[in-house]
């Protein structure tokens, strides 16, 4: 592999502006697609998802959600999405991560570059995934990582 080439995961960075909150910055690349996305989040909610990433098992019909970007309910703008849920017989989970790219035109926000990457984990990659976004938020450590693991 080439040491230049960024290894196939999700990255996540998280730079606290205050107690509660702080900008989100992820980065996902599996298969040959890549793509970032960046957003204020609140901090509580992180820390509720990453909670719940170390539910097992995970349950088909409800899967875990985290999602983040500008505006209400009806001019809804998504920056940065991920959703994990179970997959095949075989214990194991894929995470999809939904990213877009910020643009401003005329003085309101719009999204315009979009990328959504599946890639396959386990269940142990999720929980240590788990316990960095608390380190990050934490600002024990810098990045939180998601490795992925191919399907069985």
């Amino acid at each position: 592999m080439d040491p230049d080439e960024v290894a196939e995961g999700v990255d996540v960075v998280y730079l606290p502006d205050d107690e509660y909150s702080g900008e989100l910055r992820v980065r996902a690349r599996y298969a040959g697609f890549e793509g970032v996305g960046q957003a204020w989040v609140d901090r509580r909610r992180l820390s509720k998802f990453a909670k719940a990433l170390k539910q097992y098992p995970l349950h088909e019909d409800s899967p875990v959600a985290f999602s983040a970007g500008l505006g209400d309910v009806q001019d809804y703008i998504e920056f940065i999405g991920l959703t994990v849920a179970p997959v095949g017989e075989k214990g194991q989970v894929v995470v999809t991560a939904r990213l877009a790219a910020e643009e401003w035109r005329g003085g309101k926000p719009v999204s315009t570059n979009q990328v959504v990457v599946e890639c396959p984990t386990s269940y142990e990659y999720l929980r240590r995934f788990s316990d960095h976004l608390h380190l990050i938020l934490n600002g024990k450590i810098d990045q939180a990582r998601l490795d992925f693991d191919q399907l069985l």
